[in-house]
């Protein structure tokens, strides 16, 4: 078996691309934004601009501003596994990446591939996001990669609980998390590459 997983994991480059599983070019060539406080204020700038009732109907953010907007201000639950986490936008995606220790990645999410993975292991998170209601908002993720290599629909709910990655309630969608976003946001867009928020009318 082991013999079995080492010639599949090295020969990935030849075999990945056949069966859909390798990365999307645009992912590799992502521009990944890390959190810092420089980035949380500008975001926090922008945003509670909308709050005036005469401010401006929407703001533009990067993801990196974004990501580290809402760890300052909600990230105080992040499981303590994750590390170095990082943010891009591609086309209509937030891409969210970050450091993982192995162990905590259920086997069922990578399969026989764990025993070669090394102690921490990259994942990458890619969805949609949208306002659910006033005060929340969710993100449906859509893609995941382990190591480089695709995790089946199937099987993400399974590392969103195992990572105890943002809220979960009876209405979040099975491959979804919830997060809290401000009162007066209503709506979050993602296209061509930019995040814009929208007051709400």
């Amino acid at each position: 078996m082991l013999f079995t997983c080492g010639a599949a994991w090295f020969s990935r480059d030849w075999w990945l691309p056949k069966v859909g599983l390798r990365p999307p070019q645009q992912v590799s060539s992502a521009a990944w934004e890390g959190r810092s406080d420089a980035a949380a204020k500008r975001a926090d700038v922008a945003i509670k601009q909308l709050q005036a009732p005469r401010g401006p109907a929407f703001a533009n953010v990067t993801a990196g501003e974004l990501l580290s907007y809402l760890l300052k201000e909600f990230g105080a639950g992040m499981h303590k596994s994750v590390d170095s986490v990082q943010a891009a936008v591609v086309g209509d995606r937030v891409l969210v990446r970050a450091s993982v220790v192995t162990k905590d990645i259920p086997r069922e999410v990578i399969g026989p591939f764990g025993m070669l993975l090394s102690d921490r292991t990259r994942v990458i998170l890619g969805g949609t996001v949208r306002v659910i209601q006033p005060g929340m908002s969710e993100m449906q993720v859509k893609d995941v990669l382990v190591g480089g290599v695709r995790v089946p629909s199937a099987a993400i709910p399974t590392l969103l609980r195992q990572l105890e990655v943002g809220e979960r309630k009876s209405r979040t969608a099975p491959d979804g998390f919830e997060f809290p976003t401000p009162n007066y946001i209503g709506d979050v867009r993602v296209a061509n590459g930019k995040i814009t928020v929208y007051k709400k009318p």
